[in-house]
């Protein structure tokens, strides 16, 4: 009886399959027909192609998926005994009781694909946190009396914001644990009865906002102030009213009102040098380090009704004297005069350090100051170690960017520099070099006022002075003191 042609070609394929040189022409000539044949095909008959030949790989897969399944041949270990031991081992392993154990091996066998998986499995249900609690939980971590803000120039992070940008923020410290801190959230905001668990509360935590385990010991804390603030912490136990909960509550409720329509027309500032900043080269020799160059560093913080605005005068001059001084007053007031033209009152701050402020000639110079600006101006020394504010962290921020750009590989060398690096670095705080020849027109200018100067009585005492005329003053032991004394400098 002759052969089908599917015979033959079966014949063929096995004869063909046991001669290896010749199976190989022939592979290698089928590939070049289907090359040929692909590179006639147009775009859309192509893509046909490389469809079909998809599912006939997938097809192919799970052929073989279920061959190896349905293989149930015990060729996987060599006798009996080994798979009676293997067995024996996992049968110890099974819970005791028996409807566990007969879920656990229903459960392993439909994670080995022995049995069909249900179709429908439980999904768990995810509830998402509204972006006005985030916003909520954010802001009670940043609060002063939650989180210590950390005070040094390397205690910083940076970070992307919401639009994709890089910031520095400040590290803060977390004064209570998460579990604690959690609890005073609920507490504080029980009337909106907000449903939020501990770690989702924790979840939410700043990156710059630290745990509790990275605060340092504080001391040489002043008696007065923390005396106060544990009295409020009583009484906030006690007295319900929201000027007792924190300690910038209470002193909110005791300064200026901010919607206060005069406001406008008066301006607070705080005044301090900064420590000098030492100039690094990256990159530097030995020898360098013996011989670093300085630059002093006058920091000013403005309060007005909209806003406020941050100055730094840098000069290569380092004394801290009443001439400097007196040449950075004079820009500072000329610029504000300049920006509020209503401008009638300012209080200047200040800490008490006699050979910078608290002194005879900074008491002359405040008369002519006024006189020449038109404004009643005021003058305010802090108490003993509480001269510490905003001014620390405006000189503490400038000089960590111009260190980081030195490290960039920058070259500072001078006052110059460091005003041109910052200016190009940050636009939230207004620099301004003092050149040297302008502190020595203030010298020139104010040296015949400061001739034959006798000290004002009770110097030491006094924490609040006031410009009457051209060459009086008012002074004060407290600046809301009822009782004041006066006195004139001889002309």
């Amino acid at each position: 009886m002759p052969k089908t042609n599917a015979e033959r070609q079966k014949l063929y394929r096995s004869n063909l399959s046991k001669n290896k040189l010749k199976i190989e022409e022939v592979r290698k000539k089928a590939r070049l027909r289907d090359n040929t044949r692909r590179k006639k095909l147009d775009a859309k008959s192509l893509k046909y192609l490389r469809l079909r030949q998809k599912q006939a790989s997938k097809k192919y897969r799970e052929k073989l998926k279920s061959k190896h399944l349905n293989n149930h041949q015990p060729s996987t270990y060599k006798c009996r005994q080994t798979l009676g031991k293997a067995v024996q081992r996992t049968l110890q392993s099974l819970p005791k009781d028996a409807n566990k154990r007969h879920h656990v091996v229903h459960h392993i066998a439909q994670l080995l694909d022995v049995i069909p998986k249900p179709a429908d499995t439980h999904k768990r249900e995810q509830r998402s946190l509204s972006n006005e609690l985030k916003k909520t939980v954010i802001q009670f971590y940043n609060r002063d009396d939650i989180s210590y803000q950390m005070p040094g120039k390397r205690d910083c992070i940076t970070v992307d914001n919401d639009n994709g940008q890089r910031i520095t923020l400040q590290k803060r410290i977390l004064l209570f644990s998460i579990r604690e801190a959690h609890q005073l959230f609920l507490a504080e905001n029980k009337h909106a009865n907000i449903s939020l668990s501990t770690t989702s509360f924790g979840e939410l935590r700043p990156i710059h906002v630290l745990v509790q385990s990275h605060m340092s010991e504080r001391n040489c804390l002043c008696s007065k102030h923390e005396n106060v603030n544990l009295l409020l912490k009583s009484l906030s136990k006690h007295i319900n009213c929201v000027d007792l909960n924190s300690l910038q509550a209470f002193s909110s409720a005791l300064v200026c009102n901010e919607q206060n329509e005069n406001y406008n027309e008066t301006i607070c500032i705080q005044v301090d040098f900064s420590e000098n900043f030492h100039i690094n080269v990256q990159d530097a020799i030995q020898s360098s380090f013996y011989s670093k160059d300085s630059v002093s560093l006058f920091t000013c913080y403005v309060w007005h009704l909209n806003s406020g605005q941050s100055y730094v005068y840098a000069s290569d001059e380092l004394s801290h004297d009443k001439y400097h001084v007196g040449a950075a007053l004079n820009h500072l007031f000329n610029k504000l005069k300049n920006q509020f033209l209503n401008l009638k009152q300012v209080h200047v701050f200040s800490d008490g350090a006699t050979q910078q402020f608290k002194q005879k000639f900074l008491f002359r110079n405040l008369c002519r100051l006024s006189e020449r600006f038109k404004i009643d101006l005021f003058w305010h020394f802090f108490a003993t170690a509480h001269g510490k504010g905003v001014v620390d962290g405006v000189g503490g921020t400038l000089k960590r960017v111009i260190y980081l750009a030195i490290l960039g590989g920058q070259l500072c060398k001078s006052a110059a520099d460091f005003v041109r690096i910052g200016q190009s670095k940050t636009t939230a705080i207004e620099i301004v070099e003092i050149e040297k020849y302008k502190i020595d027109d203030c010298k020139a200018e104010l040296e015949n006022l400061f001739q034959s100067l006798k000290p004002v009585p009770e110097t030491k005492k006094i924490h609040s002075i006031k410009a009457l005329t051209n060459n009086l003053i008012e002074y004060k032991y407290y600046s809301n003191s009822t009782n004041s004394k006066k006195y004139r400098f001889s002309v």
